[in-house]
């Protein structure tokens, strides 16, 4: 016999009050809303385009992406400022 599976999540202890998800698309949509996670996406991102870690020197490339990642820019946009960033196109040997 199927029984139902319940699944949903309890997420307050890690966002906050009233966060709960019971699908995947409630999930994502939870985590894409949150600061944390567009900060995360920035980072990760410059890191891959610029194929090294992250440093203190990467703080406004990184605030700059961030802040279009808040503003609702597309990622194709947010993709493009990076490889528009002078470093990004002239790499120090």
């Amino acid at each position: 016999k199927d029984l139902p599976v319940d699944a949903t999540v309890d997420l307050a202890s890690l966002l906050g009050p009233g966060a709960r998800s019971s699908t995947p698309t409630e999930l994502m949509t939870l985590l894409a809303s949150r600061a944390e996670t567009m900060q995360c996406f920035a980072r990760a991102y410059a890191e891959y385009g610029l194929a090294r870690a992250a440093t203190d020197d990467d703080g406004c490339r990184l605030n700059r992406m961030f802040n279009r990642i808040q503003q609702g820019q597309s990622l194709k946009d947010v993709m493009t400022s990076l490889a528009m960033d002078p470093e990004f196109r002239l790499r120090r040997r």
